[in-house]
């Protein structure tokens, strides 16, 4: 910046233009920095949503250097930003969660939670905290995944948190849980099963991590009540007689059965589901022998035994059994089929293009149906009783 005739400039590139050319912005900015180097001693700024009039990328560079200029002054900064606090370590952070009005117009109570060390959170989980509910439940997979719109229409007060990997969602809650007394978040998880043990379920959820009943989140979609409601509706939205509609719908889920056990039928399928769903057993039975590094040293022997029987043939006769029943919502609830062709089978037999169609419409008729939600959260318990507690 420079002041050439009495007028105000900047340069830029070796260019030197005036102030009227400036962009808003630049002279938004430009304002601030003038108000800040001009206050008298100990003055208090009170800045509003700096991101809505600055480039985002120059907001907390710039709000930094304004405030290490002025260590005299004291700055009250509001945003929507999740970057902006977390960048200051030495803040203190209110999260305003809600206020309530009287009718007056005046304020009757603020819901309001402080953050008083920030700087003794790691970076990501204080974007975490700062970015949720009082409550937050961490999932796997990512934004795009089918476990955000799923558990966001169950836990609609509950700020749904994608983290990729199992592992990931571990570290994430210990991460909240082992800081509690630096801020007012309570954490928690929930995980597919995967055919874990009872005894690694219960390890999980002594860390308030919560393993599906069912395999995976698919299995919730494809859930028995899901597939009837998404039925009925389907028949509602062609036909207005409540005779006929039951008829399509009884057609309608007998269809879903048939074209579901044919695709299971398809050789090699069993083999396949259940040789995965095998292989994740026999992961979590060694994982589950894994010695402890106070075992390794207390070891007066260098071998190591770690010993489990297969589960493969016992998971191929159940399936062959299931297959025999027709019990197509027991092969979706125990094996993994996201990538078998039943999903898509049945999804067709429901007349939708693809699966995306048909997963699309569960999570409508979810969020706007109370008694089929309800019916979900029981199916979720133990997690759905926790974190509503």
């Amino acid at each position: 910046m420079v002041i050439d005739n009495n007028e105000l400039k900047a340069t830029s590139s070796g260019n030197t233009f005036s102030y009227a050319r400036m962009s808003d912005g630049e002279r938004i900015a430009l304002i601030l920095i003038a108000e800040v180097i001009a206050a008298k001693p100990s003055s208090v700024f009170l800045i509003d949503e700096p991101e809505l009039h600055l480039h985002r990328l120059i907001v907390t560079p710039l709000i930094a250097t304004l405030i290490k200029s002025r260590p005299d002054c004291e700055f009250v900064i509001s945003t929507h930003e999740l970057d902006l606090p977390t960048s200051f370590a030495k803040s203190r952070i209110c999260i305003v969660r809600s206020v309530t009005w009287n009718n007056n117009g005046d304020v009757k109570h603020w819901d309001l939670d402080i953050v008083d060390r920030p700087d003794e959170l790691p970076e990501e989980l204080a974007t975490d905290i700062l970015g949720s509910r009082r409550r937050v439940l961490f999932t796997e997979g990512s934004s795009t995944s089918l476990d955000v719109p799923m558990y966001s229409v169950l836990f609609p007060k509950v700020s749904i948190r994608p983290k990729g990997s199992c592992k990931n969602v571990q570290q994430a809650v210990a991460g909240i849980r082992s800081t509690n007394s630096l801020h007012h978040t309570e954490a928690f998880g929930l995980v597919d099963n995967d055919g874990m043990s009872e005894q690694t379920i219960e390890e999980f959820q002594s860390e308030s991590i919560y393993p599906l009943s069912v395999f995976s989140v698919e299995s919730l979609y494809y859930d028995a009540d899901v597939l009837a409601a998404v039925a009925k509706w389907q028949a509602v939205s062609c036909e207005a007689d409540e005779e006929k509609q039951a008829n399509i719908v009884e057609a309608l889920l007998a269809n879903i059965v048939t074209d579901g056990i044919i695709a299971a039928s398809k050789q090699g399928t069993a083999e396949h589901l259940a040789g995965r769903l095998a292989e994740r057993q026999v992961r979590d039975a060694f994982l589950s022998q894994m010695p402890k590094r106070e075992d390794l040293a207390a070891a007066t022997s260098q071998d190591l035994q770690v010993n489990a029987l297969s589960p493969y043939p016992t998971e191929i006769e159940r399936f062959q059994t299931m297959l025999t029943a027709r019990d197509l919502y027991g092969i979706i609830a125990r094996y993994p089929v996201r990538h078998s062709g039943i999903l898509g089978a049945i999804a067709k037999a429901l007349k939708f293009q693809g699966r995306s169609d048909y997963e699309a419409t569960a999570i409508a008729r979810i969020s706007t149906d109370g008694v089929l939600r309800d019916k979900l959260l029981i199916k979720l318990a133990p997690l759905s009783t926790a974190i509503s507690a």
